[in-house]
């Protein structure tokens, strides 16, 4: 049966309450005071507690409040007890984490409605908790199930993949043109099975928080020479024609060039499964001057989709019927985690089709100019947090002297630290300025949290220690009315440390 701890200074009240509940079939523990009572509800762990206000030196509400801090309420319903009725005691009471209220002279029939329905209470929300802790054990063991399973099948993915280059480029024989053409199947193939093995580990990583991001200053061009081969492979397996036409004076961006690069894969294969035999697709980049992003824009001839199914392309798991569509293999992944994608590095994509006509599927990606890049991050939702009141700004700097390998080691290492609303920029090696968005809490914890990191990180490496790491906070500026201020602070700090560096670079020179 449940148990109640009786709180309350006057024996004839706990006498009468301890028959009346003993006699309904409940366990009853008693205190006299306010410090006994915490006591007794650390490890007594009660079901409810019926809390007297008025009692010496310790009165109810504090000893309420106690529990509060202590995080006791949260699971231990407090029902108050008290002669006073005043509508301030009442709402003291429940403002500390009462969950109810009984005036003095109270009916004892009140009192054990209230204490049943507490006990409801009670144990629904135990009930709750235990659900939710299985279902996180659930939800690990399944996140934990994908992984392995992706991972054994990306050892066997790898060898068939270099073996089948190794056959089309006649290192170990010469083929003719149908063998090779075979062999171009199995590669289209291989990279089907690679895609949805990479789709499966994103949305195992994004669903446990823990797919990182490492935005950096990059070329459009370079990413799409990184991909050229892939989409060109895909658009012969089909006969399909791809154009590719990105300026080569489009601005710089700032972005995770790897899961940019993904993103393209995934429209340009997306459209090549959708558009018939000998079709088109266009791989187009622009920007608009002073515009805070450059546009990316992937164009086919395919069926369309219809309007009705533009938003729930994106969906997981979900494939459009009624058209060509429903009929391609896959888990309807790709283009979640496409939009996920983009989102992570602070774009936005979007779709425009008409059945008959084709598709147009865009994203947009923030340019690497400081000024415009930060203006655009600060007016990012998704980087802010309900609680966040600061834009704070972090130094951190190694020795000048140390080693080029070890820089690049010490970048992948800020990188990897930071959080997907933390921003990253470096006016030169040796230095760089770490932007976070924040609470108050934050703001004297994140240098500890690097400073934490950097120890480990030399704990457990086998080639010797990072050089010495030194922090400092530049200051923290309150969201909303002292953005521009820390916008001005923020680009002169960084134009001085570029200046810097050209001078240090012109005198080495």
């Amino acid at each position: 049966m449940a148990k109640v701890l009786v709180v309350d200074d006057v024996p004839d009240n706990v006498k009468l309450l301890n028959y009346d509940l003993c006699d309904e079939g409940y366990t009853v523990v008693c205190a006299s005071n306010g410090r006994e009572a915490i006591e007794l509800a650390r490890t007594q762990q009660p079901d409810v507690i019926l809390l007297d206000v008025a009692m010496p030196g310790m009165d109810g509400i504090e000893v309420c409040r106690r529990l509060k801090e202590d995080g006791i309420t949260e699971s231990i319903p407090v029902i108050m007890v008290s002669a006073m009725g005043q509508e301030d005691t009442v709402i003291s009471a429940l403002d500390t984490g009462a969950l109810d209220y009984v005036s003095k002279p109270f009916s004892i029939q009140i009192v054990l409605a209230r204490v049943r329905s507490a006990v409801r209470i009670k144990t629904s929300h135990d009930t709750i908790v235990r659900m939710n802790r299985r279902l996180a054990e659930l939800n690990d063991q399944a996140h934990q199930f994908v992984d392995n399973v992706s991972h054994e099948f990306r050892t066997p993915l790898t060898v068939i993949k270099e073996f089948t280059s190794i056959l089309a480029d006649g290192l170990a024989g010469d083929l003719n043109q149908e063998q090779l053409d075979y062999l171009d199947i199995v590669a289209n193939r291989i990279d089907d099975l690679c895609f949805m093995v990479n789709d499966m580990l994103d949305i195992s990583k994004l669903e446990a928080g823990l797919l990182t991001v490492c935005r950096r200053e990059c070329n459009l061009c370079d990413i799409t020479e990184h991909v050229r081969s892939t989409l060109e492979r895909k658009a012969r397996g089909k006969n399909v024609s791809i154009a590719i036409d990105i300026p080569s004076d489009i601005p710089k961006i700032r972005c995770d060039a790897e899961k940019i690069g993904r993103v393209i894969i995934n429209l340009v294969v997306n459209a090549v499964k959708f558009v018939d035999e000998g079709g088109k697709i266009e791989l187009r980049a622009q920007a608009v001057e002073d515009s805070p992003h450059v546009t990316v824009s992937v164009i086919d001839d395919g069926p369309g989709i219809a309007e009705d199914n533009l938003k729930a392309i994106f969906e997981r798991f979900r494939q459009v019927e009624g058209s060509a569509r429903s009929s391609t293999k896959g888990f309807g992944l790709g283009l979640n985690i496409a939009k996920e994608l983009v989102h992570m590095n602070l774009g936005q994509m979007n779709v425009e089709s008409k059945v008959g006509e084709g598709s147009t599927f865009s994203l947009t990606i923030p340019v690497a100019d400081p000024g415009r890049y930060m203006r655009h991050c600060l007016s990012q939702p998704m980087l802010f947090r309900d609680d966040t009141e600061f834009v704070c700004m972090t130094e951190a700097k190694v020795p000048e002297q140390t080693s080029p390998e070890m820089l690049h080691e010490v970048e992948e290492f800020m990188q990897h630290l930071t959080r997907q609303e933390d921003l990253l920029f470096s006016p030169g090696p040796a230095r760089w300025f770490l932007v976070t968005l924040a609470n108050r809490a934050d703001t004297s914890q994140m240098m500890t949290r690097i400073s934490k990191a950097w120890s480990e990180a030399n704990r457990n490496r086998p080639t010797g220690p990072l050089p010495n790491l030194n922090l400092e906070n530049r200051g923290s500026w309150r969201v909303g009315n002292e953005q521009e201020a820390f916008l001005e602070f923020f680009l002169a700090e960084l134009r001085g440390g570029e200046r810097d560096y050209a001078q240090t670079a012109q005198v080495s020179e």
